[in-house]
């Protein structure tokens, strides 16, 4: 069922710009093709959805969803560097999107670029004071570089925001182990 709904939404998408491209049909906003990429993301077709953000993204420049979406896209798909550029992108389009620098700070986080991680973690949550995993990630930059004390406040602020305390005490031990 899924595949056939991800082809009747591919034959939709190639015949809706077949009708632009031949003039028969106005071109279709930037959102459309947004909306187009979100529909084939949530489907797993990821590499068609960073086509559709990138029409979008050609369409208008400046339009930091679709900057955004496929950065989470190139980031599902392990491209880490193109998802550091389009979370970078939005930043500078909107340096107040919060999303934008949590995102960037986990692309980092998992390239083992931690300074710059931390940074992101910490504009974060400058943004968001109430973002529980961004002091979660903050904590596990910090029990990385031994600061254990500022890990603890950071877990102990994520739990009262709603983190799982278990699975997040979990991953520090294994943390500290690792170091």
């Amino acid at each position: 069922m899924g595949r056939l709904r991800t082809l009747v939404l591919l034959a939709g998408i190639l015949t809706a710009n077949i009708l632009v491209l031949c003039g028969c049909s106005p071109p279709l906003p930037p959102e459309w093709y947004c909306e187009q990429g979100n529909a084939l993301a949530e489907q797993a077709s990821r590499h068609e959805a960073v086509a559709q953000y990138s029409e979008a993204i050609r369409l208008n420049p400046e339009y930091t969803e679709a900057y955004i979406n496929r950065g989470v896209t190139y980031f599902e798909l392990g491209q880490l560097e193109l998802s550091i550029q389009d979370y970078s992108s939005a930043i500078r389009l909107n340096p107040l999107i919060v999303e934008a620098h949590y995102n960037r700070g986990y692309s980092y986080y998992k390239l083992g670029q931690l300074e710059l991680s931390l940074r992101d973690f910490n504009e974060a949550i400058r943004l968001d004071p109430q973002f529980a995993w961004a002091y979660a990630n903050r904590a596990r930059v910090y029990t990385l570089f031994h600061k254990d004390a500022e890990a603890e406040l950071d877990i102990n602020r994520a739990i009262e925001l709603g983190c799982d305390s278990s699975i997040l005490m979990l991953e520090i031990e294994y943390l500290k182990q690792q170091r």
